[in-house]
């Protein structure tokens, strides 16, 4: 099963080119961060592959499709975390299963294209309660995610531990306070919807199998 991200910067044109191109490099590596995020059994499943639009826009697969909102949210805490608190808006899209997988592409672009002026964060083939808990960690996101909050939490997304998080901060900063970011984030109901989601479809891929 496959998960596909569809997403464009925000207020990409107020970017410099240089800007710009480190986002770009943020979305791109979210695959290297995915997979040191997740059980070591898990890491080598991992594929994730990218492709840009009309310069700010961007796809991302990810296979398995379990994985698909934690790299999401990947996305959304390291543009955050290291550029400034820039963010995108992303439609999250999972298929059935079909052999060619097109049901993950269509669904999440036409999400996309549905978001309202002011939703940056939807699910779509999970569930509508997935698509009304995405606007809760969207309010989460924007209300809550400061630059170095954003950047526990992206940390925390790779299985970080607090004490060398501190040590990634400049200035370095004590575990205690990575806990207070974490704390001030809403990190404990992003990380039990993060588990849910993957516990729930890893479930429904194993009932297709």
């Amino acid at each position: 099963m496959i998960g596909v991200l569809t997403g464009d910067l925000v207020n990409s044109s107020r970017l410099t080119a240089a800007e710009l191109a480190r986002a770009r490099r943020v979305v791109e590596r979210v695959g290297v961060r995915l997979r040191r995020g997740v059980d070591d059994g898990e890491a080598e499943r991992v594929e994730v592959g990218v492709d840009w639009y009309r310069g700010d826009g961007w796809e991302l697969s990810v296979r398995p499709g379990v994985y698909a909102l934690r790299a999401a949210l990947l996305v959304r805490a390291t543009l955050r975390g290291v550029m400034d608190e820039l963010d995108t808006r992303i439609a999250i899209g999972v298929g059935a299963g079909d052999p060619d997988d097109r049901e993950a592409f269509i669904r999440s672009g036409r999400r996309f294209e549905a978001l309202g002026r002011d939703e940056w964060f939807a699910i779509e083939g999970a569930g509508s309660g997935w698509d009304a808990a995405a606007g809760v960690i969207d309010e989460t996101i924007r209300s809550r995610w400061t630059g170095k909050r954003a950047f526990a939490v992206m940390a925390a997304l790779r299985g970080v531990t607090q004490e060398r998080t501190g040590r990634l901060y400049r200035p370095r900063v004590t575990q205690a306070t990575v806990g207070e970011h974490l704390d001030r984030a809403g990190w404990s109901g992003v990380k039990r919807a993060v588990g849910l989601f993957e516990a729930e479809r890893s479930q429904s891929e194993g009932e297709r199998r």
